[in-house]
């Protein structure tokens, strides 16, 4: 509805409004609080490495030795810079201002007196300091130098903070604040959008359904309570005393409108019979009349077969206004009140979006380990079977996904089988499970036993999750159900990675797979609670059969399911992988970029899906352009990767994965849309076609990593990303044709 989806906008609206300006305050009186303290903390090391030093100097003065003659005093300075990297300078100027010794990160020396002034003095660098927000106080300390026999001074000792370090580490705390504001928000969104569609507007499109069928029936609507908007029963009441004198002005029509059908059937039989009879004589009977009776005869036989035909058009005029009259119309008429998110269906379906905060909560549990998996692995390390150290490291891994691609194939028969709800959860409750004594594990072994049983419930879950928007949505809302899907999976994934690496420095990191598991029941219990077992789908699957070895290879005599697979689901999954989570690292690591800009930068992926996604799958939710925005995807990935060879950089990389976020909000929700319409898949079922199909997909995650890294290796960086966006671009085109040239669609 039109009403509820103002409604949704505007309660998410306000709540941005309020988290935003709250985490704006705190954030800037926070990076302000920080600065100082970091700022305070420098500046009292500084001085105390300045008093080791002023202590020494004034030492070897006392013992009447010049300053401008003390030997290896610069060697002293670059030790003290090894030890506070934070200091961009130091040096010994004379009271004159003159420097006589000097040392930074790149150079050290002794300097001829008189001859170059202290850079303390320095406008431009002041200059600097002020754009970046900050003070000679904040950064400078002087420290005078003093000869104890004369209470003299001779000198200063001039010491200044790394201004840029200090800029960059308040920028560092300013960007985890934002992303902090970020997941605050993500949060916000998935539960709020839950809690208006189950609270709300869910029940406003009960209601407005409910009094389509009552209109329909001419029966009362059933009264029933609600929670947060009890104006609803004031308005069933009005309705229903509405209904009450509808049906008496309606009495004396319903029995015409309830036996007119056959009247007009009647009608429609007899009356073209009577006028092929009156033809009849009229063309081959005249002749046997007699002269003087013909005119008269003539005349009225042809008036019958006038009225006749007067008689047909009136019935069917008729019955054009009583199908379209109050009887009739009230369904169509209703249709309008209905948003696209709630086309309606049979009771017992559901909103496919009440599977959002499930998939969120269940993604966002697993997503806690994913920052610092790798590191828990190699504290189990241990020797195996002549393998590299990297290659073990990896193991857990690689053994993950395989399960995962074969849970998934498994997954996709059990939901045609026995409906979604149920293998839904059992599969949260074994990954749970999984993810629980994943802590306890003591070698190798036992973690890729562990790891086994986590990623045969996330690929059940994964599936039955996609089963859930399948029968919950129409052919035409497909694609913004699953783009809803991929929307929720990721928004999870960024925040369970984003809090996950928090806790890992808090509880350590068997303690964040218990959280992770605990979190995993909370989703477990969410599904037990919302999808309950009257409100699951009807047994029209049960009859189906279990998926056979035959099935997975199966799909190459389907044209449609082949090309899409082959030619732009495996090329994204090649991509994906082996750009954002293998090369991006790499390459962003070997410039110089910092971990946590890293972190971000492959964020900003699942950023792209996660608030366009569902945006351009609602206003490009056409069926008969799916095939083409899968098209579309293939060629923004391709010649996104194709400009990395013209322009490097931290910029670059950033911008390919930001155009990568924005093609796959095209294509990946509109592949899984389009193979649900196959013909391999409505002839195996559409859990087990699923399956088979994110089984296929799985190649380019294995593909992915291991094309990359032997492109790197025979050629360069540059050139490694041009030919895989080359090889995106030609299998898009090769798409295309295929598509272009293969028998039309269905839904086209």
């Amino acid at each position: 509805m039109i009403l509820n989806l103002s409604l949704r906008i505007k309660m998410f609206l306000i709540a941005v409004c309020i988290i935003v300006t709250g985490q704006i305050v705190y954030s800037y009186y926070n990076v302000k609080s920080f600065q100082h303290g970091y700022i305070s903390s420098l500046q009292k090391k500084s001085e105390k490495l300045g008093g080791y030093l002023k202590r020494d100097v004034e030492f070897v003065l006392n013992l009447k030795i010049p300053l401008i003659k003390l030997k290896g005093l610069e060697k002293t300075l670059q030790e003290i810079l090894r030890a506070a990297p934070e200091l961009e300078f130091i040096e010994i100027t004379d009271t004159q201002g003159y420097v006589l010794y000097y040392a930074d990160h790149q150079s050290l020396g002794r300097i001829k007196p008189a001859t170059q002034l202290s850079k303390m003095s320095d406008t431009a660098t002041t200059q600097k300091l002020n754009l970046l927000g900050l003070t000679v106080k904040d950064t400078d300390t002087i420290l005078p130098v003093i000869y104890k026999r004369e209470n003299k001074q001779v000198g200063n000792i001039n010491m200044r903070l790394s201004a840029p370090l200090i800029a960059a580490k308040a920028r560092e705390i300013l960007m985890d604040m934002i992303t902090v504001i970020l997941t605050s928000l993500l949060i916000t969104f998935e539960f709020l959008t839950f809690f208006v569609i189950y609270s709300i507007s869910g029940p406003l499109e009960g209601v407005v359904n409910a009094m389509r069928r009552s209109i329909q029936s001419l029966s009362p609507l059933s009264k029933k309570e609600f929670l947060f908007i009890k104006e609803l029963n004031i308005v069933i009441e009005r309705f229903n005393q509405f209904m009450e004198k509808f049906s008496i002005c309606l009495s004396p029509f319903l029995p015409i409108y309830s036996g007119f059908p056959d009247l007009e059937d009647n009608v429609h039989k007899t009356v073209p019979k009577q006028a092929r009879l009156i033809d009849a004589f009229l063309d081959g009977q005249m002749n046997t009349v007699n002269e003087w009776e013909r005119p008269p005869l003539k005349a009225a036989l042809v008036k019958m077969r006038g009225q006749m035909t007067a008689l047909q058009d009136k019935v069917d005029s008729f019955a054009d206004q009583l199908n379209t009259g109050v009887l009739a119309k009230s369904e169509s008429s209703t249709n309008d009140l209905a948003d696209t998110c709630y086309e309606e269906r049979p009771d017992n379906h559901l909103p496919y979006t009440y599977i959002r905060p499930l998939i969120f909560l269940f993604v966002m549990a697993d997503g806690f380990t994913a920052s610092f998996f790798p590191l828990f692995v190699d504290t189990l390390y241990e020797p195996l079977w002549g393998l590299s150290k990297d290659v073990i490291l990896g193991l857990p891994i690689s053994v993950f996904m395989f399960f995962l691609a074969l849970s998934m194939v498994l997954g996709g028969s059990v939901t045609d089988r026995f409906g979604w709800r149920r293998p839904l959860l059992i599969g949260i409750f074994i990954n749970a499970v999984g993810l629980m004594i994943t802590s306890v594990s003591q070698d190798i072994f036992q973690l890729l036993l562990f790891r086994s049983v986590t990623a045969l419930g996330f690929g059940i879950v994964f599936i039955a999750c996609q089963q859930f928007i399948i029968n919950n949505t129409t052919v035409k809302a497909r694609t913004l159900g699953m783009a809803t899907f991929l929307a929720a999976f990721f928004s999870g994934d960024i925040c369970g990675t984003v809090i996950g690496g928090m806790l890992a420095d808090r509880i350590g990191y068997t303690n964040v797979f218990v959280v992770s598991g605990v979190f995993a029941m909370f989703a477990f219990l969410f599904g037990i609670l919302i999808f309950k077992k009257e409100t699951h789908e009807p047994s029209a699957h049960r009859h189906q059969r279990l998926f056979t070895i035959k099935d997975v290879f199966g799909v190459f005599k389907d044209r449609e399911f082949v090309s899409v697979v082959f030619l732009q689901a495996i090329p994204a999954k090649i991509a994906l992988i082996g750009f954002v989570f293998f090369f991006a690292p790499l390459y962003l690591n070997r410039i110089g970029a910092l971990q946590s800009d890293i972190g971000r930068l492959i964020m900003c992926y699942g950023l792209m899906l996660v608030f366009f996604g569902p945006l351009f799958s609602k206003y490009c939710d056409k069926a008969s352009l799916r095939k083409y925005f899968i098209f579309v995807g293939g060629m923004l990935t391709g010649l996104s990767m194709i400009s990395f060879y013209f322009i490097q950089g931290f910029g670059s990389v950033l911008f390919i994965v930001m155009m990568m976020g924005v093609a796959h909000t095209f294509s990946v929700s509109s592949q899984a849309s389009f193979i649900t319409e196959t013909a391999f898949v409505k002839k195996v079922g559409a859990g087990a076609g699923m399956g088979i199909f994110r089984f296929w997909e799985r190649i380019g995650n294995v593909v992915g990593p291991l094309l990359m890294g032997y492109l790197i290796a025979v050629t360069d960086y540059e050139r490694s990303i041009m030919i895989v966006g080359i090889i995106s671009v030609l299998c898009s085109l090769l798409y295309l044709i295929l598509i272009i040239s293969g028998p039309k669609h269905q839904n086209d």
